[in-house]
């Protein structure tokens, strides 16, 4: 923990925010994960060793059957190409996905999910990502996000009530961007108040790049809320989009990529929330829409190491089927560079990954930078090798019937 009586030069309003920082991020050894703790020279050993693998044999096997049924799916029936070009996921695909488990998988058996981990979901995840980065995001958005939420900081009465629907049938939204805020998670301008009877929260303000915002039957929604010191803090509020006062006016943005996935646009005016939609406690909405980010980092990461893997195998048999100067591409020393160096990309995005899951599953208190890494490193490296991918096919990389 810093010394805030020592830092010359800083004022009390920067004392305050560091205070608040590390108070929520966390700062003390005891509490810091693997990676806080090499800023500070410190090793922590008892988390690395034994690799953190927490997953039941049961769970394994149950997971195996539903990856293979899913890529059977995805194979043979997903509409991906058509998806991309219509700019949607058609009702049929989600219903398909919800059918099988899928989006309802780390939802707890009672509440009429499958109950697996987070590194089961993973390479559920990561199977998407081989075939629909659309599709992939679409179901981190809804699991990752969208509900996890409820899952972890919900009571008793509001899982009964929000989990079933959101394993069965509902998309959720999780609504922290604005028009005015986008990494600065604590700077949101939506705020609310309570009603004098205590009742009510009456929301007001505009979210932006809320996935599937047009589809979903529950928003998770941040807001800013003055305190009884006179401070302004984030709470955390469920909506659902039959409440008065909530205009979806755009429901999508059309993007260069993952075009499938809706983006929705989201206007609250003067919303009259129920005081049993408050999650967790009146400013500490923060730390739940930290929490659930750290998730969806690892999520979107899967997805990344899935799509990179997919572009490897395309490439090998590319090159050993396709033939130039009377030799095969694979036996020309630039492809067999590029082959090798995607073949390392994937290793590593694979280490990265699943080696946080780990974390993850294990219930670690602190693993924002580590799912932080996991999100640039498997963000930058498959680019990479999608990228190699492309220059090893050339002009047919390029071209949207070879998928890659």
């Amino acid at each position: 923990m810093a010394d805030l009586k020592d830092m010359k030069g800083v004022s009390e309003q920067d004392k305050a925010m560091i205070a608040e920082a590390e108070q929520l991020l966390g700062a003390e050894p005891e509490t810091m994960g693997v990676v806080k703790n090499y800023f500070w020279g410190r090793i922590r050993e008892e988390l690395l060793f034994p690799y953190p693998q927490a997953i039941p044999a049961d769970e394994v096997a149950a997971c195996d059957q539903l990856v293979a049924r899913l890529e059977d799916y995805l194979r043979n029936e997903h509409p991906s190409m058509l998806i991309d070009q219509d700019q949607e996921i058609p009702r049929w695909v989600v219903d398909r996905l919800f059918e099988m488990g899928v989006l309802g998988m780390t939802i707890p058996k009672e509440h009429g999910g499958l109950g697996m981990g987070i590194t089961s979901y993973n390479r559920v995840l990561e199977t998407i990502g081989k075939y629909c980065g659309s599709t992939a995001v679409m179901v981190s958005a809804h699991q990752s996000i969208g509900c996890k939420a409820v899952m972890l900081f919900g009571n008793a009465d509001q899982k009964a009530k929000w989990l079933p629907h959101l394993a069965k049938d509902w998309l959720s939204a999780f609504c922290l961007s604005e028009p005015n805020v986008g990494c600065d998670a604590g700077g949101q301008e939506t705020h609310c108040e309570k009603t004098e009877d205590g009742e009510f929260f009456i929301l007001n303000g505009e979210k932006k790049w809320a996935t599937s915002g047009a589809l979903s039957g529950l928003f998770t929604v941040m807001a800013k809320q003055k305190m009884g010191d006179g401070k302004e803090k984030v709470t955390a509020l469920v909506c659902t989009p039959d409440m008065e006062g909530i205009d979806i006016f755009q429901k999508n943005r059309s993007k260069c990529g993952i075009r499938g996935t809706w983006q929705a646009r989201i206007r609250f005016k003067d919303v009259r929330v129920p005081k049993a939609h408050l999650l967790g406690q009146e400013g500490k909405g923060l730390n739940i829409a930290l929490t659930c980010l750290n998730y969806g980092r690892c999520t979107l990461s899967a997805g990344m190491l899935g799509g990179a893997r997919r572009a490897m195998d395309q490439s090998i048999k590319w090159s050993q089927t396709r033939f130039q100067f009377k030799r095969a591409l694979s036996d020309i020393d630039l492809i067999k560079q590029k082959v090798a160096r995607m073949a390392a990309y994937v290793y590593a995005m694979d280490a990265v990954l699943y080696m946080t899951t780990g974390f993850l599953d294990r219930h670690d208190e602190d693993i924002m930078v580590e799912t932080a890494i996991c999100k640039v490193f498997n963000s930058e490296f498959g680019w990479r090798a999608v990228n190699d991918a492309v220059q090893i096919m050339g002009g047919e990389g390029y071209m949207t019937e070879n998928e890659v």
